[in-house]
């Protein structure tokens, strides 16, 4: 059997993580695959000879996109006839027109059917979200099978009509590497990002739907003598700059510029030293697919404070407390609730490595590995 395997879209935060991890378990599968990829992505991973790799230089910048769906729609259905390919698959829920293998299309964003993220967006934003539906809608209602990376994904392809038969859920895993403890090295980074206070960590995209800025107001709620034993850390790649800017301009206005750090992006030996250190994570994000970083600060043994919106809950368990995504004075009550109470937050810390215990990239493959089979043995 031979998988198409398109990766082109997987550069960056959860999309690259899942594909990393795929690829590495690559041999879980028996199939031959073509993998299509950007030309500096995936350099380090060790793929058998065996797998045919496609690379192609998309670059940066705004039409970079642009680029990207060229090489999928005219290019791409090309390349499987080439390679007489038997399946199609993708984690980054776009289906090529003119495809006629089998096909699994993953669905790995949810922020187009959210109507809070449309709130909170702006306008660019709503337009760019609008298009995203309808290919979401569209790839998933060819495709053969589809991957939901949560059962709330599973219900919102549901109530937009998408076949209930055809799609299976199979969650992101979270790696070991996020359980790793090196005190040593811990102390070195936190001097060197001049972290010398205790923290409340908060990380994610900047988009509107992430909702820092309701972290911020939260924040700033907080008594004076918190705010000065506490430093609030916002770490996350500048996805949207006008998010960017209101958070920043926010910070400025409320004049906590020395107690509000905002890192962009981190190498992940540094983010694991963050997640671990913490005194409080607050994940406050309105909407979310299978959230990759929520799994990784649990796997970190932090602990949560996440927001109740879907599918939050259905990852953080009871091993998390949670808040009304939209309440600032909820959110400011909770965070002063817990880090006055030094016994629940122990407790959280254990209970989030427990819940963290049951998301795994080999269920993850193995998942998907059953219904690249199904999809063998029904065309044979």
């Amino acid at each position: 059997m031979i998988i198409f395997l398109n990766l082109l879209a997987s550069s960056k935060g959860g999309q690259l993580t899942r594909a990393e991890e795929f690829l590495k378990r690559l041999d879980q599968i028996e199939a031959s695959f073509v993998i299509l990829k950007e030309k500096n992505s995936f350099n380090k991973i060790n793929i058998e000879k065996k797998h045919k790799i496609i690379s192609f230089d998309i670059g940066n910048g705004k039409f970079k996109i642009f680029k990207r769906f060229f090489i999928e729609i005219f290019f791409l259905p090309i390349l499987l006839l080439k390679y007489k390919c038997n399946c199609f698959l993708t984690f980054s829920h776009f289906l090529p027109f003119f495809i006629f293998s089998r096909s699994i299309v993953g669905v790995s964003n949810l922020a187009p059917f959210s109507e809070i993220a449309w709130e909170e967006e702006n306008l660019s934003s709503k337009l760019r979200l609008f298009i995203l539906k309808k290919l979401i809608v569209s790839s998933c209602s060819r495709a053969n099978c589809v991957l939901a990376l949560s059962n709330t994904c599973k219900l919102i392809l549901e109530k937009n009509n998408i076949n209930n038969e055809k799609i299976f859920v199979a969650s992101n895993g979270v790696s070991a590497f996020w359980d790793i403890e090196n005190k040593k090295q811990d102390k070195l980074i936190l001097d060197n990002l001049k972290i010398s206070k205790k923290y409340l960590l908060c990380v994610s995209h900047f988009y509107f739907y992430k909702n820092f800025k309701r972290v911020v107001y939260a924040y700033s709620n907080l008594s004076d003598e918190i705010k000065g034993d506490y430093l609030l850390i916002l770490v996350g790649s500048l996805k949207n700059q006008a998010c960017f800017k209101e958070v920043n301009d926010l910070i400025v206005q409320l004049k906590l510029s020395k107690n509000i750090f905002i890192i962009d992006n981190l190498h992940k030996e540094k983010l694991r030293t963050l997640y671990q250190n913490c005194s409080l994570f607050i994940f406050p994000s309105l909407i979310e697919n299978s959230p990759n970083i929520l799994l990784e600060a649990m796997k970190s043994k932090a602990p949560i404070l996440s927001s109740n919106n879907h599918p939050m809950p259905e990852f953080g368990g009871d091993a998390a407390e949670y808040f009304n995504g939209l309440d600032i004075n909820e959110l400011s009550i909770k965070i002063d609730e817990l880090i006055n109470d030094e016994t629940k937050i122990k407790n959280m810390k254990l209970k989030s490595r427990m819940q963290s215990s049951r998301y795994s990239w080999d269920d993850f493959v193995k998942k998907i590995k059953i219904k690249i089979k199904g999809l063998n043995d029904l065309k044979s």
